[in-house]
Order: C-alpha cells, then structure tokens, then sequence
C-alpha cells in the first residue's frame, strides 16, 4: 500500500514529504520531481506570487544512487518566502509569533478556519489556515500538482489534461499520444486549439468580475504494473482507492 504524508505550513520553512509503500529499485532522480514542480507553476492566470516559487526538491532519505532502497521515502522543498514571516511563524516559545493573529471573528468563508478553530479551541485562526492552505507548495495540504509531481517519476506514462473549464469543454475525445505531448503547448493545458481559446476568454472576464471558474481534467496512465488494486474485496480495487484518496483531498480543501 502507498501512502502519501506532508508537514509543513504554509509560510513555514518548508515542506517536508514522505512517501511510504514504495518497492525497492525504482529508478528516481531529483530533476524528475522539480520538472513537475515547475510545471504547476506555469498555466494561464498564475498570478505574481509564482515569480518567487522556484521550488527544488532535495531527498533527504530513502533514495541511494539513484534508486529507491525500499524504505520510506523523504523529500524537502524550502520555502523561499520564509525569509518574511520568521517572526510570525517562528516555532520557538514566547517568540512574538503571535503578532499578526487571525482573530476567531474572523473566518475566511469556504475555508477551514472556523470549523478548525472550534474543533482545537483556538483564537488565532492562523494555526489552522497555515495547514490547510492550498494555495501553494510549499504548504502543508498540498495542490493536486504536488503528489503528481511526487508520483510521476515512478509511473513510465501519466499524461493530465483540462477537458471543461468554465463551461468550454473540448469536441473530440483525444488519443494517448495527443495528451502526452499538445497539453503542454497550451497555457491552460489543453489538446483542442480552439477550446483553449475560448477558456483563456472566459479567464479573462472571471478576473475582470473578481470571480473564478472550475473545471475538470482528465488523468490518463500507461506502464502501470500489475496487482495496483486487488479483486478479493470491493474497497481493496484500484479504482475504489483512488476515489477515497480523491473525496479525501477535496474535503481537506473545502474545511
């Protein structure tokens, strides 16, 4: 079984992976992972913030000539706004890290603040946004590029694309090899020139109104070994885990 862990906050010093499960041999290099972490930075509409996100992962364990050992793995991406919220999210005691607090009045709507705030009994709502931000690695409740990017190396073919984005969607169902390589030309990700086009319009006056879209993408995989689910029972399949890690994620991003 493969599992996924994270820790770190939003504007800590960094964040630190770890991922169980993995088989022994597997061929894995450090650039695989920071090509992926370039990519989520790319895409049309990415705001000033990405300018400072150069993330770079370092493995820190798990990993030896190039190889998995077997053992868990363990990857760091620092944080390179650190350098402006030491004092508010230092971890020593009687810091002054207080300064800045998220009084509970203060809950953002559609976030994990209140629920997280009455759940700890806390007054700074700050110890819980920190967490579950998902705005951007590093950060402690990650985007879905992050375990994608985390993943890809050991997957020999795994191809997303945007298929509907705003109400846009693509005409035509694409083939495997569409998805592999046209993605990658288009500022939103997407295979279908003319859909594209039109989702960039429809960015563009979500972020005149100060509104924002959603969308859906597809994942499509080749080279997957054997055995990934199993058929003696219905919640060991692939697919029923892959949905549970999926209806797991987005209820941290809706708290």
């Amino acid at each position: 079984m493969l599992r996924y862990l994270t820790a770190g906050e939003s504007h800590g010093p960094g964040l630190t992976v770890i991922m169980e499960g993995l088989p022994a041999g597997v061929p894995v290099m450090a650039e695989q992972v920071d090509f992926w972490l370039a990519e989520r930075q790319k895409g049309y509409g990415r705001g000033g913030r990405m300018s400072i996100e150069k993330d770079r992962v370092r493995i820190t364990g798990g990993i030896r000539s190039g190889r998995t050992l077997g053992s868990p793995v363990s990857l760091w991406v620092e944080n390179r706004d650190w350098a402006n919220w030491t004092k508010i999210m230092d971890p020593a005691a009687n810091s002054g890290s207080h300064v800045k607090a998220v009084s509970i009045t203060r809950p953002r709507p559609g976030h994990a603040d209140l629920a997280g705030g009455l759940k700890y009994g806390l007054t700074d709502l700050r110890d819980v946004l920190e967490r579950a931000s998902p705005a951007k690695p590093p950060c402690a409740s990650p985007p879905a590029a992050w375990p994608c990017a985390c993943w890809r190396p050991w997957v020999s073919a795994w191809r997303p694309h945007v298929v509907r984005l705003g109400g846009v969607a693509i005409k035509a169902r694409p083939s495997f090899e569409e998805v592999a390589t046209k993605p990658f030309e288009s500022e939103v990700r997407c295979v279908d020139p003319r859909a594209a086009e039109a989702m960039i319009r429809r960015i563009k006056k979500a972020k005149a109104d100060g509104d924002s879209l959603g969308g859906v993408f597809e994942v499509r995989a080749q080279g997957l070994p054997p055995g990934l689910g199993s058929h003696v029972q219905w919640d060991r399949k692939a697919d029923a885990r892959l949905l549970r890690a999926l209806v797991r994620h987005s209820k941290r991003q809706r708290r």
